[in-house]
């Protein structure tokens, strides 16, 4: 058995990835702080990775209007379309012809071929697929804003929009969520929007990586 000695350049290698997932989280860490901050504390104090006080006030505004309830729906809708649709068109061109000759040729039906070899060899490559289409839907807005002016069929990308470059919440039609508004800093509410939408990415994604490498690793096979 051959031990690995831990060698200087193991040591760097390790610090520069955990720089990279430095900088990943840093980003997300510092705006789930400023979300959680309280106005009366924050003011113009610039936020890292802790907050000042504690509130939950932009939460509840964002949330008092049931219409972001309907943008997610919107967008759960239109990723899942969108990937069922690529899925279709490009998983089952990822297995070699040369494996279902070879199947068809020891005497195999289309229904076996399907099970036993096209099935089993695709999930890595549908959970990769499904990852990165359903990010991609999820993320985009441009065709919505482009093709969509019905708001009540908008997804949450554009939602997050018109709070991040616009702070626009002529939608809200609650009493009391406008009077909230006089009491609640815009940073804060911009931290809020972003940690809402992209919540159900980062449930998603710790169950589908497990399939992430070997899906990218299938894929990159050749005949």
């Amino acid at each position: 058995m051959v031990i690995h000695k831990f060698t200087l350049f193991d040591a760097l290698l390790y610090f520069f990835i955990f720089l990279i997932c430095l900088s990943f989280l840093y980003p997300l860490v510092q705006q789930l702080a400023i979300s959680v901050s309280d106005e009366r504390v924050l003011g113009f104090k610039s936020v890292g990775i802790f907050p000042f006080g504690f509130s939950l006030d932009s939460y509840e505004l964002l949330f008092t209007d049931r219409k972001i309830i309907r943008y997610y729906f919107n967008t759960i809708k239109y990723a899942t379309v969108g990937t069922l649709i690529m899925l279709v068109s490009t998983s089952m061109m990822a297995i070699p012809d040369a494996l279902l000759e070879s199947a068809y040729m020891d005497g195999a039906g289309h229904f076996n071929v399907l099970y036993r070899i096209i099935i089993p060899l695709s999930k890595p490559l549908l959970a990769t697929f499904t990852l990165f289409h359903v990010v991609g839907h999820w993320n985009d807005f441009f065709n919505a804003l482009i093709f969509l002016r019905d708001q009540e069929k908008q997804p949450v990308q554009l939602f997050l929009r018109r709070i991040l470059v616009l702070l626009d919440f002529r939608e809200v039609e609650d009493t009391s969520a406008l009077q909230m508004m006089n009491a609640i800093s815009s940073r804060t509410v911009k931290g809020a929007a972003v940690i809402i939408t992209i919540t159900p990415i980062l449930c998603i994604y710790p169950f589908l990586q497990k399939y992430f490498t070997k899906g990218i690793l299938v894929g990159a096979l050749k005949n």
